[in-house]
């Protein structure tokens, strides 16, 4: 497409950035600020916006944020979208090459991501990701932190983390939600018993779709491939909880 072009973004296009997200009504609040909280205040290390420019204006969008998994250089891809009117495979494309060869030129060893059903159908087909395990939606009143801490693969949460996605330093976070007559428990520090939650739990990992029930994709994209001999596609090595998808907002329950 000529005169595409792709760029890290600064803070100068914030408004940009923005409007891109807030088009079809914004049914996901977005603005300015929001985009900043996830890319410029992002405390566990490099957080990086690559926008698709056509004509002055965004018309696309990737973001990477790096996560703490033992010593991996790990990230996060994330707000993968772009505009309604140019929908397809070429702005995508442009993206997604840009981000490989950053990860590339930046030794990173693998991306994880929580796209839909339909995006991750297109970047397990055309750029290389894996859909190691769907995460079906579990109800319990446990969940043991060494379910979580046994795992090769899991994300670790800082403090500052903890703050900056909750804004409280606590044992677990639990968060009402609008469909459930019960919360769902985002994440945990320690031992949670008490009463019945929603949650993503190790023993609720999929190897394929659940036709009958909601289910979420969650794909791998490796770049170091001496991660395979670690078993780094294989479902039962990863443990995932709600909070390390940016999807689930913190609304919390005393």
């Amino acid at each position: 497409m000529k005169g595409l072009s792709i760029k890290l973004a600064t803070l100068a296009d914030a408004e940009l950035v923005s409007s891109l997200f807030e088009e079809n009504g914004n049914p996901h609040n977005w603005n300015a600020t929001r985009w900043k909280h996830y890319y410029f205040d992002y405390p566990e290390g490099s957080a990086v916006s690559f926008i698709a420019l056509l004509d002055n204006e965004v018309v696309g969008h990737y973001g990477l944020q790096k996560i703490i998994i033992k010593d991996d250089n790990a990230y996060l891809g994330l707000h993968a979208y772009v505009k309604s009117t140019m929908r397809g495979i070429v702005v995508i494309s442009k993206l997604l090459n840009v981000v490989d060869n950053y990860c590339k030129d930046n030794a990173i060893d693998y991306l994880i991501g929580f796209a839909n059903k339909k995006f991750t159908t297109i970047k397990t087909a055309l750029f290389k990701w894996n859909c190691i395990l769907w995460l079906s939606f579990e109800e319990r009143t446990n969940y043991l932190l060494s379910d979580l801490t046994s795992k090769r693969f899991r994300l670790e949460a800082s403090d500052d983390w903890l703050k900056w996605r909750f804004n409280i330093i606590d044992n677990y976070y639990k968060s009402k939600y609008s469909n459930l007559n019960f919360p769902q428990l985002l994440k945990i520090t320690k031992d949670y018993n008490g009463e019945k939650i929603q949650c993503w739990h190790p023993s609720g990992n999929l190897l394929c779709e659940d036709k009958n029930k909601f289910t979420q994709p969650f794909s791998v994209k490796v770049f170091n491939e001496k991660l395979l001999d670690s078993g780094i596609l294989e479902p039962d090595n990863w443990a995932v909880e709600m909070a390390d998808s940016d999807t689930f907002i913190y609304n919390r329950i005393q």
